[in-house]
């Protein structure tokens, strides 16, 4: 095991954290189908506080479109890093920045339609800079559809890539990835000069749990994930969302929470 994880999370907030948040396994229980998460009752108030006493060094990285990540929050509106990085938004009153994504990726969502079509469980979600293909209502697919994606992807030449997470596999442009969302964050203002720290929960949060640690910070691990090698810091979901509301009460002076609305 590596030493990246963190057993006993630390029980009281320190200011000078930048703290990085993926969200699906680790705010949220994941759920059948991505539409169909839930965003538990103080979780939105418990992100505000904290944001507003880490003075807005706090930030969502997703692999979901941002756009998704404001609607779930609503009416909070954070920093976030959306499709593994190929969309930001630096500070919460910031507009969101797309990169560019190779145009191979979109390119290919018809031959991954035609694969997914084998398996009528399978869900193809097209977001844009990234294709995530939901297997968790057809897990017998999961080696067969690993097998076809990976042949597929291989063949584009190495410029697009084959996350394999939880129940979904998704194909990103190799470029953009949590973890150089982490290092865009953390050369401005609130983050730069900050100890990072990343919640994760599956093997696509691994570049964000290295981009941390190569600058001394910590990664700290959502449930046990054989496919990561790494010690667990939460049990679940909920384990985390319990963290956060008890950093978030370590507030005796009341900091305001810089919460912006939409």
């Amino acid at each position: 095991m590596q030493d990246g994880g963190w057993q006993e999370p630390p029980r009281v907030l320190d200011p000078s954290w930048a703290l990085f948040l993926d969200v699906d396994g680790t705010l949220l229980d994941i759920a059948d189908e991505p539409q169909a998460v839930k965003v538990p009752s103080g979780l939105v108030p418990a992100l505000s506080e904290l944001f507003g006493m880490l003075g807005g060094a706090l930030a969502l990285v997703s692999g979901r479109p941002i756009a998704e990540l404001d609607r779930l929050f609503a009416p909070l509106v954070l920093p976030a890093a959306g499709q593994h990085g190929a969309e930001q938004r630096l500070a919460a009153d910031e507009p969101v920045r797309s990169h560019r994504v190779d145009p191979v990726l979109p390119a290919l969502i018809p031959e991954v339609r035609a694969i997914a079509a084998v398996w009528p469980g399978v869900e193809v979600e097209e977001k844009g800079a990234a294709i995530a293909v939901h297997f968790r209502r057809e897990p017998e697919a999961e080696v067969p559809l690993t097998r076809a994606l990976r042949a597929m992807v291989e063949a584009t030449g190495g410029s697009i890539e084959l996350l394999e997470g939880k129940m979904v596999r998704e194909l990103r442009d190799c470029r953009h990835t949590k973890g150089s969302a982490v290092g865009t964050f953390m050369a401005v203002p609130p983050f730069s000069g900050r100890r990072p720290i990343f919640v994760g929960d599956d093997v696509t949060d691994e570049d964000g749990f290295r981009a941390v640690e190569t600058v001394g910070g910590l990664a700290m691990v959502v449930g046990v994930n054989p496919a990561l090698d790494r010690e667990p810091a939460f049990s679940g979901a909920a384990a985390v969302r319990r963290w956060l509301a008890q950093l978030a009460e370590e507030n005796p002076e009341g900091t305001a929470s810089g919460m912006r609305l939409t």
